[in-house]
């Protein structure tokens, strides 16, 4: 068994890296439509569902205010920089900042299992009494989750200093795959609860096998009481906690209004995110994440052509997946949402619920995935202020535009308002970034372009499919065939079917 992980364990280069996470992201997806298929056959649309998807929100948010904003973007450039310089330095600097990560999310997660109570009181006010009991309940089962996302994390950014992606790019899958087990194996006994369980059964997985990866990187385990640059952590995280609760907070918020709306509108709304934010993840965050690494090199060496080529392929690889699939996801939404969910307690009710609020949500998708990248261009210099400013601004605007939509009904005018703050955050990044990073110039627009064109010509040939008046089913298949095929013969007649990373001649051999 240890023979095998060896085989498997070690480091690729930026091409495969973004296939694996690309891949495994397909698969993490497979695995987390199975999780909300499950959850909605067996308890619906309802009461009970919204309460298991708020119970996230404190978890998440207490990850976000403490450990997140360290590990998504400030340790991994520091120690990559120490690691090219010293080695020994290098894992000193990492066993001391783990060490004094998990003192505080320890403290913090005790802190808020006691004043749980009032912390859901205050953030669903709009609840019934019976809903906020229950989410106390799971909501501190759920604590354990920033603990061992710490704990994960922290292996995840080691692992990707080394070039490690195998382990990082599967631990979502397995996940899932918890929560699918204790689901199927204990819902009849436990309800709902069988789900919370089963978070804590996934994170185990998550941070178990690439605790197992770290075996091979030749990591060191150095533990000290203090490094001189913790205080630079702090420092540099203050800003970057800004970035990662900006979105919690407003996914919070967004949930909190949803209760005041409808029974099974923070389902709906959060089915229709999933779903939406699996393409920002498989488009977005994947191929951001592989790149990384790479870009931290290219500034620390002051390659800046280099820099700026493994930019603006990054870019241009996101767009030319990013774009057929906003215009393909709003096409097939209803096809996939009654394929997938409409069984069980979930009715063709919440079926065009949630199909309306994930045709507003796509709309973001191109520039939300691009969102990623851009930070990490910040990140890469160690400047988390300017992207901190952009999250800091998407947030002001999803609460008020929150609270202003709120009496309209619809938790689709919610999701509006999530796609009006991604547009605005994606202007502001753009806004600050230094020319030297600039590539959005005449090339690059003169691909975007036929990149857009290719997306608009597949829309019409995938809307045709309508006409032939089909079963779900079969219009779903039929509708992701057709675009693909079209999309990739119209890729390669604008000869730009290169940016895809699918090597066609090495495929043919």
């Amino acid at each position: 068994m240890w023979a095998f992980f060896k085989r498997r364990f070690k480091p690729i280069s930026l091409q495969r890296a973004s296939l694996v996470l690309a891949l495994a992201s397909v698969l993490s997806y497979v695995a987390g439509l199975l999780r909300d298929v499950l959850i909605t056959y067996y308890f619906g649309a309802s009461q009970v569902t919204d309460v298991f998807y708020s119970s996230f929100m404190i978890p998440d948010l207490i990850f976000s205010l403490t450990t997140a904003g360290a590990l998504s973007g400030v340790f991994l450039p520091m120690f990559r920089d120490k690691f090219i310089d010293s080695e020994k330095e290098a894992f000193r600097f990492a066993g001391s900042f783990l060490l004094w990560a998990m003192v505080i999310i320890l403290l913090v997660s005790a802190l808020a299992f006691s004043m749980m109570p009032w912390l859901v009181e205050f953030f669903f006010a709009q609840a019934s009494l019976n809903s906020q009991s229950q989410i106390v309940e799971f909501s501190r089962i759920m604590l354990l989750s920033p603990i061992l996302f710490t704990l994960s994390n922290f292996f995840g950014s080691s692992l990707m200093t080394f070039k490690h992606y195998l382990s990082y790019a599967i631990s979502p899958f397995l996940y899932n795959a918890g929560i699918i087990f204790t689901l199927i194996v204990w819902q009849n006994e436990l309800g709902v609860k069988s789900a919370v369980y089963g978070v804590v059964v996934g994170l185990i997985l998550h941070a178990g096998i690439r605790f197992i990866d770290m075996f091979f990187t030749g990591f060191e385990w150095k533990f000290r009481l203090f490094d001189k640059d913790l205080w630079k952590v702090a420092k540099l995280t203050s800003f970057k906690m800004v970035s990662m609760m900006s979105l919690v907070l407003s996914m919070l918020f967004f949930s909190s209004k949803a209760f005041g709306m409808t029974d099974g509108a923070v389902t709906s709304f959060n089915l229709a995110r999933n779903l939406q934010s699996f393409v920002v993840s498989l488009f977005g965050i994947s191929l951001a994440t592989a790149a990384f690494p790479f870009i931290v090199d290219f500034k620390k060496k002051n390659e800046l052509k280099k820099l700026k080529k493994c930019l603006s392929d990054t870019v241009l690889k996101i767009l030319i997946w990013s774009l057929p699939a906003m215009f393909g996801m709003a096409l097939v939404g209803f096809d996939m949402v009654q394929v997938f969910f409409e069984r069980g307690s979930f009715d063709a009710a919440a079926t065009n619920l949630t199909v309306l609020i994930l045709t507003v949500f796509v709309v973001s998708i191109p520039l939300e995935s691009v969102n990623h990248l851009l930070a990490r261009i910040y990140y890469a210099s160690l400047n988390t202020w300017k992207p901190a400013l952009a999250s800091f601004v998407f947030l002001l605007f999803n609460i008020f535009g929150a609270s202003f939509v709120q009496d309209f009904g619809s938790p689709a005018y919610l999701a509006l308002v999530f796609v009006l703050a991604v547009v605005l955050q994606f202007m502001l990044l753009l806004l600050m970034l230094p020319k030297d990073y600039h590539v959005f110039d005449t090339d690059f627009l003169y691909v975007f372009g036929k990149m857009f064109i290719a997306s608009v010509l597949m829309a019409f040939a995938v809307y045709s499919v309508e006409l032939l008046s089909l079963h779900s089913v079969l219009a779903l298949c039929l509708k992701v065939v057709v675009g693909a095929i079209v999309y990739g013969l119209l890729l390669l007649y604008f000869r730009i079917f290169e940016y895809t990373g699918i090597n066609l001649k090495k495929f043919y051999g």
